[in-house]
């Protein structure tokens, strides 16, 4: 019987250099065709052949004998590949191989630096990616997030418009652009993203909000009550519109009518402070500030830091002739402001998206 050289394949492969390493150990084994050859399995070449097999490799190879073992150093993946019959690469192809290694690198650290809050960090990450594959819409999807996240929210808008005129038909790219524009009071560019929703579908109810909303900020309490009836009408329980609408209409002078909205609402909703709140304001309204008292203080008793509860119940102290009580509701009040104004961004966005749909509905 016959018995040949069998080599065990092991390597480590070093993605940046090229550089691969093969022990080789010997042991008798049948002869297996090269064609059945794969990465880190055994096969066979006779002894008798071994130097003919690397002989025409010698300027890539140098190995070296020692007991039976050969070790076989790969200066370049270029002879790897043409063992094994696999393409060898051209610059220009190793070349757009690395970039786009390097732009799935970036990508992938600026999604997990989203998931675990580290913002600014997601930011770097995806803008070099972007640098490297602009096309990729995912990835600006992700960046318009961080960027929201990170208050560049005039940045996060053109990111989502790059979005849109990408995918024209895909309506919830305007309606994000609505309510990442809300955060920053950018009523105009909120007008022209749901624009181009309605015009595609007139009965959108969250289009209707979004715009209802952009008229309210533009000084158009009319064409924005308008908006939020339809609203109703198509989508009887929607809260945040029966919410909004009641503060409009108490701003421009009827309290009667706006507890019209206040009261649906309590029945609908239990221990919600912007429903609390709109309670409160229509009391004082009313001229009953004991009434506005008792509904601030079921505000502050489900959140102590309503800032603004306690500015609002600081000034009917104050009327009432508490000045020391009233001191201290303002005190507070200007306490925990700044923290929410230039601390804690994020807490900031939340409270603006909660402020567009306090019920979730």
């Amino acid at each position: 019987m016959k018995f040949y050289s069998t080599f065990q394949l092991h390597y480590r492969h070093h993605c940046r250099n090229g550089d691969i390493s093969f022990p080789f150990f010997i042991f008798p084994s049948p002869l297996l065709p090269l064609s059945t050859l794969h990465a880190a399995q055994p096969f066979s070449i006779p002894n008798k052949k071994i130097s003919d097999f690397f002989g025409n490799c010698e300027k890539k190879c140098n190995f070296a004998v020692e007991k039976g073992i050969k070790t076989i150093k790969l200066k370049n993946m270029g002879f790897f590949k043409a063992l094994f019959g696999g393409k060898v690469e051209s610059p220009e192809e190793k070349a757009e191989s690395s970039k786009q290694s390097d732009f799935e690198l970036f990508k992938y650290d600026g999604k997990k630096a989203i998931r675990i809050a580290q913002y600014d960090y997601a930011v770097k990450c995806l803008e070099r990616a972007l640098e490297i594959n602009g096309d990729d819409l995912e990835t600006r999807e992700y960046l318009s997030q961080a960027l929201v996240q990170t208050n560049r929210i005039p940045e996060a808008i053109e990111q989502l418009k790059v979005l849109a005129a990408a995918q024209p038909d895909n309506i919830q790219i305007p309606l994000r652009i609505a309510r990442v524009a809300y955060l920053e009071a950018d009523y105009d560019t909120m007008e022209e993203a749901t624009a181009k929703v309605l015009e595609l579908n007139p009965d959108d109810t969250q289009a209707l909000f979004y715009a209802a909303q952009a008229d309210n900020g533009q000084g158009k309490p009319q064409e924005a009550i308008e908006k939020l009836n339809k609203v109703i009408s198509i989508e009887h329980e929607a809260g945040e519109a029966y919410l909004l609408r009641g503060q409009i209409t108490l701003k421009n002078g009827d309290p009667e009518k706006a507890d019209e909205d206040a009261q649906w609402l309590a029945q609908h909703t239990s221990d919600n402070e912007d429903v609390l709140m709109l309670q409160a304001d229509i009391e004082t309204a009313r001229q009953h500030p004991d009434y506005a008292l008792a509904y601030l203080n079921q505000i502050l008793e489900l959140n102590p830091f309503n800032a603004e509860a306690l500015r609002r119940r600081g000034n009917i102290r104050q009327q009432q002739g508490d000045t020391q009580g009233a001191e201290e509701d303002l005190a507070q009040a200007n306490e925990i402001n700044p923290l929410a104004d230039t601390e804690n961004i994020e807490a900031k966005v939340n409270q603006a998206y909660k402020d567009i749909n306090p019920f979730g509905i």
